[in-house]
């Protein structure tokens, strides 16, 4: 386990959740990604593409932690999210479950492996841009996604 793998798993729950949350904000603001609220429909059928399923459960902090290790599976953003981690941004951000914050965050994040796309007809498509480092990382971020939706 990297140094950093083990940084990310020794956050708290809020403050994965917060540094997900910065990540995901800059992809939209600069463009690099579109906000996608997630549905079951669109979980199951993202799982179905990777070979995987929904976890039993996983909380918020599971969720914001595993998205983390995929972002940090990118060699460009391990400095990045290294001074994150070192310098937590000053700007808080709280999430409402309700509001699905998290789960827009998750699919921000996926969206620079797999382009997410639903047509008129309301069905999804997926187009798979590049792979990540381990696709193990992968599925276990649309695992969890799964997994907390459940309980969202």
């Amino acid at each position: 386990m990297s140094d950093l793998t083990s940084r990310i798993q020794n956050l708290e729950a809020a403050e994965a959740v917060s540094l997900l949350s910065t990540i995901a904000r800059q992809r939209v603001r600069s463009h690099a990604a579109s906000e996608v609220t997630p549905d079951a429909t669109l979980v199951a059928e993202l799982a179905a593409a990777v070979g995987t399923g929904p976890a039993a459960t996983a909380d918020e902090g599971e969720l914001a932690k595993v998205c983390l290790q995929l972002v940090a599976d990118d060699p460009a953003m391990r400095p990045v999210l290294e001074q994150m981690i070192e310098n937590p941004p000053a700007e808080s951000f709280s999430v409402d479950p309700l509001t699905l914050t998290l789960g827009v965050g998750a699919l921000v994040i996926l969206q620079s492996y797999i382009e997410i796309e639903r047509d008129k007809n309301g069905k999804w498509t997926f187009k798979f841009k590049k792979q990540p480092m381990t696709d193990t990382l992968l599925g276990q971020v649309i695992s969890k996604l799964g997994g907390w939706l459940k309980g969202a």
